[in-house]
């Protein structure tokens, strides 16, 4: 910039040419042109713009091109209302100015972008000027990186807490070696009846977890940092001694959580209630961080600014919060020539500072460890450190207000003390101390000087503890993601996909490093149009979560059960929580054929003929088509029970009902009602003489020998026939009118069938009526 100002053409300019400058202007020009911190000088009553380097590439950019030479108020007319009072104020002696958070809109390439700034105006005295101000100084510190930070960590947190709130695993986190409950998501307060647990040792929030040894278990996952997995955990719940015992079965994980010293600090609780799938089964068989910014209030001497700058370039590398403050003790010390400088920690109750290390000039002393009671130094000097202000004693032994306890300051080697206290959030944090151990007559500058470096230390300790705190929820909330058993994804408004856990990678046979950055159509093209895909959609146009169950084919071709929960997050982003549950699936499906089929024939039973024929009785309906109940009954079958057992029964009753099944048609179904007693639904017949033929048939096949070991058994059976419609529209009907011509069938000498006749009906009634008059 040098150059360009020396090349720039000033004739008509308001400046004139650069011989004929002010000597204040040139001294600004020098000092800024000679350090790497963005700033501008507006000089004279047009405010005719200066700048160095580092403001030319941080804040002219490509939409002021041409912004040297040029009044201050066109150069920068977007932002004019918001620094044009500020600058009128500067220029008219009313005192320096700042802006704090400053949104200034960068064009690089073509693109616009914001950036963010703090900024301080401050005059700069010129004798020949009219009010003695010949222009404003103005000093920039870009402070973009921390407002980004700042939104990357409340959203990162509000992510992980709505996926840890919306998880449909029950999770917790168990901290100490007492276990006190730090989280509890809503599923875990179900599991554990909603009662209250946060804040509690697991002992005393939950006492029936001692009883069944859950504690025992933490305390050994905590000490040996194993991890404990349990399958099918019964864990009973009773919350009072009156109240009824409630069994759950859970599948859950404590998995120890390691501190900073790779110590186990906590255990991280994950599972799931299985109740329902293990009794299916057993019928078978969080950040908030704070960013303070510098506020510069009084007028700046040329020696100020170049130590400011000066501060700003050895700390802005630093991201330990330690070498930070080293720095900047350091410079301080070096620059106003003292003995020790140091930062040091209130205690609670604000009444002791405990010495960090800082600085000190060789050969001094050093007071790091020492806790300093401020009533040591005099009532008045403690009273205003604890108020928050700062304060100078240029001389310990002649100063009333700390002459009476001069021995306090002298035994340290102190004669002379500038210090400066720290409120954040309402209380005290830090003390800068400077002493000296001379005399020293503290300037307006020096004390400016320092609340400068505690201002710009603080910012730089809080944005380093703020990456750092980021970085360590990112990997937190990646551990505790990885430590679901459940799969996860997240997926971004574009459909790119942002996380994905271990078990979404173990379950859909898709390596991590494949799917993350991609989009959900690029990894699963197949999915588009499909049924998850109207999942998602609805989810996202609803904003109200959606699950579904569905057949998939994994890779391998690997035919699958999948269950699928879709969460609405933040940004139009989707939370996908998922498990294969095969398993489940074919337990169900075992269930159901056994509550349909006769255990020991394997015949369908009564609860599938009713299931069966109120789909198929509106059918035949519809097509004019009759169908056909035959009831039978064996004839003589209770002797062989009676002589040979009920072994030797059920080998017949199984004979029987192979012999059934090969006698008719493939449409037709055969029921066993129990004991003895079978029965038939023929279906789409187109007359009453089908049934007779097959009858007949039946009674033929049942009647031909049994050869049961040794045993040659015979049996017969009797067999009553209902006609679809005509003897009844419902199955009920049919069977019991079947039921009253098979027993017609007896009457007539067994080993026969008979259709079905409204007399039946009435003689069985009649026969009712007689034996209950008996």
């Amino acid at each position: 910039m040098g150059r360009f100002i020396r090349d720039h053409d000033w004739f008509d300019s308001a400046l004139g040419s650069p011989q004929q400058w002010s000597q204040s202007l040139r001294t600004v020009l020098r000092l800024m042109l000679n350090t790497a911190q963005p700033m501008a000088v507006f000089w004279g009553e047009h405010g005719t713009c200066l700048y160095n380097d580092a403001f030319r590439q941080s804040l002219v950019s490509e939409q002021h091109p041409d912004s040297l030479g040029q009044p201050a108020s066109e150069v920068w007319r977007e932002t004019w209302p918001m620094i044009g009072s500020i600058i009128e104020q500067v220029m008219t002696d009313k005192g320096a100015g700042k802006q704090i958070n400053h949104t200034v809109p960068f064009t690089l390439h073509g693109r616009q972008d914001n950036t963010y700034w703090t900024c301080s105006f401050s005059p700069v005295d010129d004798q020949s000027a009219p009010d003695g101000i010949g222009g404003a100084l103005v000093i920039c510190n870009e402070i973009t990186d921390q407002m980004y930070a700042n939104q990357t960590l409340d959203t990162k947190c509000e992510q992980l807490t709505q996926m840890f709130n919306k998880a449909s695993a029950f999770m917790a986190l168990m901290s100490g070696p007492d276990h006190k409950f730090e989280l509890s998501n809503p599923s875990h307060n179900q599991i554990v009846v909603h009662r209250p647990v946060l804040g509690l040792p697991v002992a005393e929030a939950l006492p029936d977890a001692v009883e069944q040894g859950s504690v025992s278990i933490l305390d050994h996952v905590f000490t040996s940092g194993e991890p404990y997995i349990a399958n099918r955990a019964k864990y009973s719940v009773q919350i009072t001694p009156e109240a009824p015992i409630k069994e759950r079965i859970l599948n859950f994980v404590y998995q120890p959580v390691l501190g900073p010293e790779d110590e186990v600090s906590a255990i991280f609780v994950e599972g799931t209630d299985v109740t329902d799938q293990v009794q299916a089964q057993e019928e078978l068989q969080r950040v908030n961080s704070e960013l303070a910014d510098t506020v510069f209030r009084l007028k700046a001497i040329e020696r100020r600014k170049s130590f400011r700058l000066k501060l700003t370039d050895r700390l802005r590398p630093l991201l330990d919060p330690n070498e930070i403050t080293a720095a900047a003790t350091e410079l301080l010390g070096q620059f106003l020539g003292v003995t020790r400088v140091f930062y040091g920690d209130f205690s609670e109750s604000g009444d002791t500072v405990t010495v960090r290390p800082g600085w000190t000039r060789d050969g001094a002393e050093s007071m790091v460890g020492d806790e300093l009671r401020l009533e040591e130094f005099g009532p008045v000097v403690a009273s205003q450190i604890q108020a928050g202000d700062a304060f100078v004693l240029s001389d310990v032994t002649t100063d009333e207000r700390s002459a009476a306890f001069a021995p306090a300051y002298l035994d340290r080697g102190i004669k002379a003390v500038l210090a400066v206290p720290v409120i954040k959030a309402g209380s005290l944090r830090v003390l800068l101390g400077v002493h000296d151990s001379k005399v020293h007559n503290w300037s307006a500058v020096d004390v400016a000087l320092a609340e400068d470096v505690v201002d710009r230390t603080w910012a730089a300790v809080e944005s380093a503890r703020a990456q750092a705190e980021l970085r360590r929820e990112r990997d937190h909330s990646r551990h505790i993601l990885d430590s679901m058993t459940e799969g996860f994804i997240s997926i971004s408004a574009d459909w790119t996909i942002t996380h994905f856990n271990a078990e979404a990678a173990r379950i859909s046979r898709q390596p991590v490093r494949d799917v993350i950055g991609r989009t959900q159509w690029e990894v699963w093209p197949e999915l588009r149009g499909s049924a998850i895909d109207d999942l998602y959609v609805g989810v996202r146009q609803t904003g109200k979560a959606s699950t579904m169950e569905l057949p998939f084919v994994l890779p391998g071709d690997y035919h699958a059960w999948i269950e699928i929960r879709a969460y609405p997050a933040l940004d139009g982003a989707l939370a996908v929580f998922f498990r294969d549950i095969t398993e489940r699936k074919l337990v169900d499906e075992e269930i159901r054929h056994a509550s349909l089929h006769d255990p020991l024939t394997g015949l369908p039973n009564r609860a599938m003929l009713f299931e069966y024929a109120t789909h198929l009785l509106p059918h035949n309906l519809r097509a004019s088509q009759c169908a056909a109940i035959l009831f039978l009954d064996l004839d003589r079958f209770k002797p062989i029970n009676d002589t040979h057992g009920h072994e030797v029964g059920d080998m017949v009753l199984k004979e029987v009902s192979s012999r059934l099944s090969l006698s008719l048609r493939a449409e037709d179904l055969v029921i066993r009602m129990g004991g003895d007693e079978f029965v038939i639904l023929l279906q789409d017949i187109g007359v009453s003489a089908y049934a007779a033929e097959v009858a007949l048939h039946i009674i033929r096949k049942i009647s031909e020998p049994y050869q049961v070991g040794e045993l040659a058994l015979s049996i017969s059976t009797s067999i009553g026939i209902s006609m679809f419609p005509r003897d009844g529209e419902d199955i009920d009907t049919l069977v019991n009118h079947a039921d009253a011509a098979m027993y017609q069938a007896k009457q007539e000498g067994r080993d026969n069938f008979q259709f079905y006749s409204s007399a039946f009906t009435a003689g069985i009634q009649q026969q009712n009526r007689i034996e209950q008059a008996q």
